[in-house]
């Protein structure tokens, strides 16, 4: 009997305890602050807003000059290392000229001697002209002289050409670099033999370089030479690079569908490199958007909602959050054009409260 009543008396206990917290929680949550408050509010608009797109790519030179050598042998020496800037015509290796050198001294010799012969076979024809018109030696005699000097004049021409081949050569023998440029992937070494197939070098022109970049087809139509780009590297992650679009390939990559695009960046300090990773940000064409500042968003259970002003008291709305655009983000649905969203005293508010407002002014674009 007395277990019994203990019994009863802990349920009466237990379920008074929880109909005074009932009472005591709906009154709390029926409380309302009369007092107005004073916010700030923000007519909300649907407005024109463009956001940026943005692409992976990578850093190539405007120009990749492959360095070789135009004819087998060996390389003597070596002037430049990777790094080093070079101007059109700086000597980057030199090659056994040996050969090359001997080659033009007799071809030298033999321009020297077919010029003798030909001017001796010259003089000897004109004495045969004079003659001739003196009516002293036959046609015959003339044509001969005449015969005998064009042959000398035909070795001479040989001998030249020659000479011409083996100074070429010579010439030859000091690769010198083709374009302004940085020296890069030098893979030649003293004592090396090369041939005109094998790649010493490279010089990348990069004063400017590329940004190249792979672009989904729904954005070629506004991608055109001249839009400017934004270029970022985490190699620097404070700066900005800009560029403009040069190069839309006109056609579209069989395999991915997406069409190449170049765009040339002013690189004076040669900051960009060849091979880097880059994110390259274009402005998309202007978009139907309604912004809210972030600060005035509360979620709660997964699920946004913002206060605004009507009939003189603060009123909670659910919304659908879109994209971020800055400190801002779109409002998908639940505010209409014209609506006074509270931008402050967030956490004073309630549904329902007393508000005196002061709006924001927009500013001006």
């Amino acid at each position: 009997m007395v277990k019994k009543k203990l019994v009863v008396g802990v349920v009466i206990a237990l379920f008074s305890l929880a109909l005074v917290w009932r009472l005591w929680f709906a009154q709390e949550e029926a409380t309302v602050d009369e007092t107005p408050l004073a916010v700030t509010v923000q007519r909300a608009a649907t407005r024109d807003v463009s956001l940026p797109v943005t692409f992976t790519g990578s850093i190539e030179g405007t120009q990749s000059a492959v360095i070789s050598s135009t004819a087998s042998g060996r390389v003597v020496e070596v002037l430049v290392e990777d790094g080093t800037y070079v101007t059109k015509g700086t000597p980057l290796l030199r090659m056994d000229a040996v050969a090359a050198n001997n080659a033009v001294r007799s071809a030298t010799s033999s321009v020297r001697q077919a010029r003798v012969k030909y001017d001796n076979d010259a003089m000897a024809y004109n004495r045969q002209a004079e003659l001739y018109d003196q009516g002293a030696v036959a046609v015959q005699q003339l044509d001969a002289a005449r015969t005998q000097m064009l042959v000398a004049e035909s070795d001479l021409e040989t001998a030249q050409a020659t000479l011409d081949d083996a100074q070429k050569q010579v010439a030859d023998a000091t690769v010198v670099s083709p374009v302004d440029g940085l020296v890069a992937n030098r893979k030649v070494t003293r004592g090396q033999i090369l041939s005109p197939s094998d790649a010493a070098m490279t010089v990348e022109q990069m004063n400017d370089v590329y940004v190249t970049c792979q672009v989904e087809q729904q954005y070629v139509a506004y991608i055109v030479p001249g839009l400017a780009v934004d270029v970022r590297v985490d190699a620097y992650p404070d700066r900005v690079f800009s560029g403009t679009v040069e190069i839309v390939n006109p056609a579209a990559d069989k395999d991915s569908r997406m069409f190449l695009v170049k765009a040339r960046v002013p690189n004076g300090d040669f900051a960009l490199k060849p091979g880097m990773f880059v994110r390259v940000s274009i402005t998309d064409q202007p978009e139907k958007m309604m912004l809210v500042p972030k600060t005035c968003v509360q979620t709660k259970k997964g699920l946004s909602y913002v206060f605004v002003v009507a009939d003189g008291q603060a009123r909670r709305v659910r919304v659908e959050l879109g994209d971020d655009v800055g400190d801002d983000v779109q409002i998908v649905s639940g505010l209409a054009d014209g609506d006074a969203v509270i931008l402050d005293q967030i956490d004073r508010l309630q549904d329902g409260r007393a508000v005196t407002s002061n709006e924001k002014e927009e500013a001006s674009a």
